[in-house]
């Protein structure tokens, strides 16, 4: 294992864990929103206000896309990344909801165990497994180490909350 510096590397371990963790998740879901308006206000920060690589009038276009970021970032990025957190992490799902359980509700529900933590660890098993093993088995001279070693650890760690719906013909 090389040596962990402060800085930068616990930034690379916060960068792979939160991508590590947002991986696991649909590619048009709010998580997945969540992390790409995140990424887009990040680059346009950096444009703008750190590395300012624009050439005029070449660039002026590219000065106005990032400025408008700016301005969409506080509604854009706070509504998907509230949701986003709302749906995994607080809000609980009911099927019985609505009074009646449909084919799809009745075959999760008799195959949850105990409760949901429990039925994900089992669910996820094999990810987490693999997870484990990989971290395990990085080798100290990678490229971009402890990025990976932080994107093992949040992809085991979402395993716990997050599983794909069942469907009655567990259809991918």
């Amino acid at each position: 294992m090389p040596a962990f510096s402060a800085w930068p590397n616990t930034g690379d371990v916060f960068y792979g864990f939160a991508n590590g963790a947002i991986d696991v998740f649909p590619e048009d879901s709010l998580p997945q929103l969540c992390r790409s308006n995140i990424t887009t206000i990040y680059d346009a920060i950096m444009d703008l206000f750190v590395d300012w690589s624009y050439v005029y009038p070449d660039d002026e276009i590219e000065i106005v896309e990032d400025i408008q970021h700016l301005l969409q970032f506080p509604y854009g990025t706070s509504f998907s990344c509230y949701f986003f957190i709302y749906q995994v992490f607080i809000a609980e799902y009911d099927p019985l909801a609505d009074g009646e359980l449909t084919e799809e509700e009745a075959l999760e529900s008799s195959i949850i165990l105990v409760n949901d933590v429990l039925t994900n660890v089992l669910f996820n098993l094999g990810y987490m497994y693999n997870d484990i093993l990989q971290t395990l088995t990085l080798v100290s001279t990678e490229l971009k180490f402890w990025e990976k070693q932080g994107r093992y650890w949040g992809d085991f760690f979402i395993r716990f909350w997050y599983r794909r719906s069942f469907l009655t013909n567990f259809e991918y």
